[in-house]
């Protein structure tokens, strides 16, 4: 018979938890606090308590042996003889909302307890007791609740029952897993030097397990040059060790993003090696990179009023498990596979043997002739981009410094300039030393005298230079008066001309996120060493080279839309590639390309700036936003200051539309 070992927890959850995945509830904070609540209760309860007591047995159902275990919070005898299984449970629901009913997952773990223990003890009636912690108020409330051994033994078997199906799914795949691994080939012709005895020594380790001696497991440290192929060393023998009844999960665990992205891609070379292969595969990775519904600003928000995936998911969990397992494995004993790649904002991020539909409209799917076709384009695609991101990086860096170095000028200088304001107060403190100059003597270091610009008339004390004579005292606040007046003309200039450069910054940083190639990124370099911002490097005279041509797209009705990529191409757009009658599309005050929808002075449909405007909105800062404002003008209206920055251009005549940004739109109206 088939054995199954199975969390008390897990049983009762699975099968009974219902409502909505809520962020706000939960995290390891909430677990460190509600562990320490647990001890501060157990240990009030007194000496006859016996607190996280063990417990463990063996059920059938179906067909199958079920090991259960699980630990009981405390367990203690009532003033009635009665033993009694006590549940605690945290809680932030308002003292005056906790019921009986709050969750009927609490009863239910309490109860598969109170069956154990009733049955390992011959006891014919016990009591189960829930005990919330109000973690806000420090309020505690208890609920107790009578049963027999027969109603604890009977709901225990209905929940076995109903868990069943869910273990014979289980048991099936970890039968088809174990004999795919124990026929899994090395996914290469041959070894790389030193590759075999490392792949040898982690299956010996994992083959070894735990032992009398060696209680923690066999561990095995091992250290390889870069190119050895450590990563495939390690999966592989593990794996085939599991294939031989050597565990049931593996984790690989890893430091840096490119470590992770090495054990993908040997998971999917075997995979493509062995095409029938079973095997499940997870990447664990941050909220905020999983999150497939963020807020406004980009942040996960795992709540289920603003979350759709969030809102209800333990309701339709079960369900849609169910129809999901039941189409997988009948495309996983016809064969029929059908290879997709998932794309997000136009990028690959994942992919799979099977359509994935829980992503809705936030992925999109992409299929493939083959597999192995599906992997090579993934992996050159995400090589580009990793490759774009490293040569960038530095470009970035420096770009990332001098927007910190102006922001920070900039703070200084308000901050300057909102100390000139008050210098009409020296001017005026001049005027009344210089009334009381026949009363003061040299070397005096105050003044006391009526402030004649006072209504009232009030005394006031004028702190003075005792080195200096009176007159010169006076001169000396005039003199400040008049640095301070010449201070706010300079600041307030150096000011603008620092607000300019910190847009223009900022505008290059957005730039540089849509670079594609190397000669996108020569582009910018070439603009920032104009700007004296890069030095160049060589003993040669760079050639000045011209800026690549703007990106081009066709909107539903055949209009040309060109956008720019950079600085450089959105200046040669607007200003020497747009005729006057063309519309000019920006985002506003958003940093962003220029858009330019050709229509020669005639007046162009509702559904083309529409679609111009969502492509402004998509190659700005703002691509992952809602309802982006987008000024639409004509060309003659935008003007090109003299001296102003790459890219910079003043406009005052215009019309503001919204529009949400779309991946999948901007790539169906690139032009092929």
């Amino acid at each position: 018979m088939a054995n199954i070992h199975l969390p008390i927890r897990q049983l009762v959850e699975f099968l009974l938890r219902t409502g909505s995945i809520d962020s706000r509830f939960a995290g390891f904070d909430r677990a460190n606090e509600g562990a320490r609540i647990h001890r501060k209760l157990q240990k009030a309860a007194g000496e006859g308590y016996q607190a996280e007591v063990f417990l463990s047995a063996e059920r059938e159902s179906c067909g199958i042996a079920f090991t259960l275990e699980g630990r009981a919070d405390g367990i203690f005898t009532d003033e009635n003889g009665t033993v009694t299984i006590d549940e605690i449970k945290t809680t932030t629901v308002p003292y005056e909302e906790i019921t009986e009913e709050l969750n009927p997952c609490h009863w239910a773990q309490g109860m598969v307890y109170a069956a154990i223990c009733s049955s390992q003890q011959g006891l014919e009636t016990l009591a189960v007791r829930l005990t919330y912690y109000q973690v806000d108020t420090d309020q505690i409330l208890r609920f107790t609740r009578q049963f027999t051994r027969q109603q604890l033994e009977q709901f225990l078997q209905q929940l076995l029952t109903q868990y069943a199906p869910w273990a014979q799914r289980q048991l099936d795949w970890d039968t088809r897993r174990s004999q795919s691994l124990a026929a899994l080939q090395f996914p290469f012709a041959e070894y790389r030097p030193g590759q075999r005895a490392l792949a040898g020594e982690v299956y010996r380790a994992c083959r070894a397990g735990k032992s009398a001696d060696r209680k923690g497991g066999t561990r095995v440290f091992c250290q390889a040059p870069t190119g050895i192929g450590k990563t495939m060393s390690a999966l592989f023998p593990a794996l085939k060790a599991m294939g031989e009844g050597c565990g049931a999960k593996l984790f690989y665990l890893t430091a840096r993003n490119t470590t992770q992205a090495a054990a993908e891609d040997a998971v999917a070379r075997l995979r493509a090696a062995q095409p029938g292969l079973a095997l499940r595969s997870v990447t664990l990775t941050a909220k905020e990179k999983a999150c497939l519904h963020p807020d406004a600003e980009g942040h996960h928000a795992c709540l289920p009023e603003v979350c759709p995936f969030a809102n209800g998911y333990y309701d339709r969990r079960k369900d849609a498990l169910a129809a999901a397992l039941s189409e997988r494995f009948a495309q996983y004993r016809s064969g029929a596979f059908t290879p997709v790649l998932l794309l997000q904002d136009g990028a690959p991020k994942d992919f799979s043997c099977i359509p994935i539909r829980q992503y809705e409209g936030y992925r999109e799917e992409r299929s493939a002739p083959s597999f192995s076709k599906l992997l090579d384009g993934f992996y050159s695609e995400r090589d580009r981009t990793e490759r774009m991101r490293q040569k960038t990086q530095a470009l970035r860096k420096t770009l990332t410094n001098l927007t910190h170095r102006t922001a920070r000028k900039l703070e200084l200088q308000r901050k300057e300039l909102a100390a000139t304001y008050d210098r009409e107060h020296l001017r005026r403190l001049g005027d009344i030393v210089t009334a009381n100059l026949y009363a003061i003597r040299r070397g005096q270091t105050t003044l006391r005298a009526v402030d004649f610009y006072d209504p009232d008339m009030r005394e006031i004390e004028i702190p003075l230079s005792p080195a200096i004579s009176p007159q010169q005292n006076a001169a000396k606040f005039y003199k400040d008066y008049q640095k301070a007046k010449n201070a706010e003309r300079i600041l307030t200039e150096q000011i603008a001309n620092g607000e300019q450069e910190l847009a223009y910054l900022e505008s290059v940083l957005d730039a540089l996120t849509r670079v594609e190639c190397e000669r996108d990124i020569q582009e910018i370099r070439t603009e920032l060493a104009d700007g004296r911002y890069l030095r160049e490097t060589g003993q040669k005279k760079r050639m000045k080279a011209a800026p690549s041509k703007p990106m081009e797209f066709r909107s539903s009705s055949g209009l040309t839309i060109l956008v720019g990529r950079n600085n450089r191409e959105n200046d040669l757009l607007t200003t020497k590639l747009a005729s006057k009658g063309d519309l000019w599309l920006h985002t506003q005050k958003i940093h962003g390309s220029h858009v330019i929808l050709v229509c020669s002075g005639t007046e162009p449909d509702d559904q083309s700036v529409t679609e111009a405007a969502q492509l402004a909105a998509w190659f700005s800062q703002a691509r992952d936003g809602q309802n982006i404002p987008v000024d639409v003008t004509a060309v003659k209206n935008v003007k090109k200051p003299a001296g102003a920055k790459p890219g910079m251009v003043v406009y005052y005549t215009y019309r503001t539309v919204y529009v949400t940004p779309d991946a999948a739109l901007a790539q169906a109206l690139k032009a092929r």
